[in-house]
């Protein structure tokens, strides 16, 4: 979230639902630590992007894509 300049608790969101990202551009790192870390691929960067700019064009914009 930080790379890209946008809120890490709207991102958290956005990705938690798997429609909002394309397939596979999710992934899971083993990091080392027991849980390991969730990341996005470059191109699943650009989908949140692309998400993003798409709800922003709505209606209500990101607090329509929230209620």
């Amino acid at each position: 979230a930080k790379s890209i300049g946008e809120n890490r608790e709207l991102i958290e969101l956005i990705s938690s639902n798997p429609d909002n990202i394309d397939y596979g551009e999710m992934i899971h790192v083993d990091d080392g630590t027991e849980d390991g870390i969730t990341t996005v691929t470059d191109r699943g960067v650009e989908s949140l992007l692309e998400f993003l700019a798409d709800v922003r064009t709505w209606e209500g914009g990101i607090r329509q894509f929230l209620a």
